[in-house]
């Protein structure tokens, strides 16, 4: 008779929850879980001296707007001179301008989401190439 009273407690128990160990929240964010994906683009070709006019767009899977910071780099494939720009990305297509880019050649521009520490986002980055030729001379009259 002990044991059935026993038995019929600890199941009794077991189904109100009483004996079971706690459970995480649902809502709960997972950090770094929801794919995102980065568009970047800009001029295919300028003159030296000049700054590129960059865009940056991060997609996300499913219909949230991602929040974080764009860091764009500038690199010269030749020579590896960098420049740098960061700017705050807040769920909308970012237009910029770069720094004034002197070397002649190819320049390789990487844009990098780096999202919000915390937050359910993961990071991506996208690049494209742009060429920088010399200066037009001005002609004399």
């Amino acid at each position: 008779m002990k044991k059935i009273l026993l038995a019929v407690l600890a199941t009794a128990l077991v189904a109100g929850g009483a004996a079971s160990a706690p459970t995480a929240v649902a809502a709960e964010p997972y950090p770094g879980t929801v794919m995102t994906s980065t568009d970047a683009g800009g001029p295919r070709k300028m003159q030296a001296g000049k700054r590129p006019k960059s865009s940056v767009y991060v997609k996300t899977a499913g219909n949230g707007r991602a929040v974080g910071t764009i860091r764009v780099r500038y690199q010269h494939k030749a020579s590896g001179t960098s420049r740098f720009k960061s700017v705050a990305y807040k769920g909308k297509r970012v237009t910029f301008f770069g720094p004034k880019l002197a070397k002649v050649g190819p320049w390789q521009i990487r844009a990098i989401f780096q999202p919000k520490s915390g937050s359910v986002w993961k990071t991506s980055r996208d690049s494209y190439s742009l060429k920088v030729i010399k200066k037009k001379k001005k002609k004399k009259r």
